[in-house]
């Protein structure tokens, strides 16, 4: 029989030998924490791609988000879904909208490019004009269009300033033609039955009206490094928010590089993405002129002074002094998402 002395020593062996393994086993691993909720306004086209791969990917997961796309009819909608906080991040045009709302102080903030024309490439966005009037040489270049119906979406956005800028390579303005407004799909097919001469008719449909033989692109450059659409926040969200508004940047960013770098645009997997939010079959977006969103996320500062001094000439505003730079954009999130994933 063990003494009183022994037994205790064996206890106290025992007892320093079990917490040393307790110590040596493995840390249970923290459970995930819930993923934060964010909803983002999107419209079902080429330009809000990045969105719709981040999502796709699983990029926005990775950064702790549950990112829930939200489809709208138009950027108008976006925005204003978006300044009333229903919408934290959503993208759309950059055009008189944008601009008084922020003049307003209504809490939204442009925060990176969502899409614009490519700085050393073909327009995104072109300026078409129907074939049969350039066959029969009725028109043969853009100063013949005095006069005739030419077609945007809408006043007061990007696309006029665009369908300005064409119009000035045949020494003319939008004042001397017939500006005739409706939705792109329908400028398409204006085209095909003469009721219009000329538009502008972004991807895919450009494209597409080639195929058909309805119209052909007239130059293939304007105005590089445009800026068109916009991703914005809402300001009080982001304010509240940095971390969540920041880890969003970085899943865009990751997005963004993945279409911009190796002829992402044109990979199947991104391909199929695309289509799945569109509906725009494959082959047409592997033929068409891709967005271009800057792999840095930078801003055109320069495109946006421009387009707002044109809003303001065309008396698209409400103000009469323009806005300086520091209040349209917060480039402080995109700084952070580069900072994470590197300079490229």
């Amino acid at each position: 029989m063990y003494s009183r002395s022994v037994r205790f020593a064996f206890i106290c062996l025992l007892f320093i030998g079990v917490t040393f393994l307790s110590g040596c086993a493995e840390t249970p691993k923290e459970r995930p924490k819930e993923l934060v909720t964010v909803k983002v306004g999107y419209i079902p086209v080429l330009p809000y791609a990045p969105l719709f791969v981040a999502k796709e990917k699983g990029y926005f997961e990775e950064e702790g988000l549950n990112v829930e796309l939200v489809r709208q009819p138009s950027g108008a909608d976006i925005l204003s879904l978006v300044i009333a906080g229903k919408l934290q991040v959503g993208g759309g045009a950059v055009g008189a909208a944008m601009y008084n709302a922020i003049s307003k102080g209504f809490p939204v903030v442009v925060v990176a490019p969502l899409h614009g024309q490519d700085p050393d490439g073909p327009a995104v966005d072109p300026f078409v004009i129907r074939k049969d009037l350039l066959e029969e040489g009725i028109v043969k270049d853009i100063s013949d269009l005095k006069g005739r119906k030419v077609a945007i979406n809408s006043i007061g956005v990007a696309t006029e300033f665009m369908l300005n800028e064409w119009l000035k390579q045949g020494g003319l303005t939008i004042d001397d033609i017939e500006l005739v407004t409706m939705p792109f799909p329908q400028i398409l097919t204006a085209l095909e039955t003469g009721a219009i001469d000329a538009g502008l008719l972004p991807e895919p449909l450009a494209t597409l009206a080639e195929k058909k033989g309805i119209a052909e692109r007239v130059m293939d450059r304007y105005k590089p490094g445009m800026l068109t659409t916009v991703l914005f926040f809402n300001k009080e969200w982001a304010e509240k928010n940095p971390d969540v508004a920041e880890r969003f940047m970085i899943a865009y960013l990751k997005a963004v590089r993945d279409l911009m770098l190796n002829d992402g645009w044109r990979s199947d997997e991104n391909v199929k993405i695309i289509e799945k939010y569109t509906k725009v079959p494959a082959d047409l977006i592997k033929k068409a002129v891709p967005p271009y969103v800057d792999p840095n996320l930078e801003i055109n500062k320069k495109s946006l002074m421009e387009q707002q001094f044109f809003l303001l000439k065309r008396g698209a505003l409400t103000y009469s002094e323009p806005l300086l730079i520091d209040e349209i954009i917060d480039t402080s999130f995109a700084e952070k998402a580069v900072e994470k994933l590197g300079r490229i």
